[in-house]
């Protein structure tokens, strides 16, 4: 199943949901803790040299967290409207979202290295 299929899926059932939570934050309390397990679990493979095992780990786990993404981010993305009242809103919360994504991943570009260097220093 790719991610677009997972995303007409989760959108479907996200807006039919009738729960005390609301339609979408079911799916962002629940698929949040399973998006980190699905992420963490990408960088570690089951054996610590390359294996056959090992692809077919991974491409199970970048399935998965494209699934697990799909169930976090379409609901979140489809709350914008219901959230905010007119245009405006939804421009100012879409661009504030786009711009703590932005240093998200300059922040990331700037410690990811030093995580790499530091862990390939301790297994040394």
């Amino acid at each position: 199943m790719s991610q677009t299929n997972a995303q007409k899926l989760v959108g479907y059932f996200s807006d039919r949901l009738v729960s005390s939570m609301g339609r979408r934050r079911p799916f962002l309390l629940f698929g949040t803790p399973l998006l980190v397990v699905a992420y963490v679990s990408l960088w570690f493979p089951p054996t610590p040299a390359e294996s056959p095992a090992n692809t077919a780990y991974l491409i199970c786990m970048y399935v998965f967290f494209g699934l697990v993404t799909a169930t976090v981010t379409t609901p979140y993305q489809a709350s914008i409207p219901e959230i905010t009242t007119t245009p405006r809103q939804r421009f100012q919360l879409t661009a504030a979202g786009g711009i703590f994504a932005i240093f998200g991943h300059i922040l990331a570009a700037f410690i990811g290295p030093l995580i790499v260097r530091s862990t390939l220093d301790g297994m040394s």
